[in-house]
């Protein structure tokens, strides 16, 4: 099993820190992005693993703007996530989150969220709310305008709403 810092030295080396955006700065967020979004542990890290690959690739022949990194690393991950998703469990009971710092209220929530929301809605979530994206990276990495994020977003924070009221 890889662990993050593992993870860091491997890819860190390969990207161009000449952006003037830390590589290291994505690495937490795409195993973030991967647990909350596959519930699962080992396909986060296989599925991190890749995105971080892929985004070293491209990234160390450009010089790219952090809304251009965030554009990328949105287009990507989608389709990670469209792949792995397939092997992700029907059954969340069992997550364990001993690598990442999570409120377990939080993820109990989530998980709840993420049975009840259609996809758009929980990965727009993801990626404005807890990872901290602009919507307009959102819009061009999705190839989408930002009047279709913005009301992902919103119908997605009310559903999320919903969720930690029942």
């Amino acid at each position: 099993m890889t662990t993050e810092s593992e993870v860091a030295g491997k890819y860190s080396s390969q990207a161009s820190q000449s952006n003037g955006h830390s590589f290291e700065a994505y690495i937490e967020k795409a195993y973030l992005f991967f647990l909350l979004s596959l519930l699962d542990e080992n396909l986060a890290k296989e599925a991190s693993e890749k995105l971080l690959f892929k985004l070293s690739q491209k990234w160390k022949k450009q010089k790219l703007s952090l809304s251009e990194q965030q554009t990328d690393f949105v287009s990507i991950s989608k389709v990670i996530w469209r792949q792995k998703k397939k092997k992700s469990p029907k059954i969340f009971s069992d997550l364990n989150v001993s690598t990442v710092k999570i409120d377990v209220n939080f993820l109990s929530q989530w998980m709840r969220f993420c049975k009840l929301t259609n996809e758009n809605h929980f990965m727009v979530i993801l990626w404005s709310q807890i990872l901290s994206f602009s919507e307009e990276s959102i819009a061009k990495g999705l190839e989408q305008t930002t009047g279709t994020i913005y009301y992902r977003l919103s119908v997605g924070l009310k559903e999320l709403g919903d969720c930690s009221e029942s």
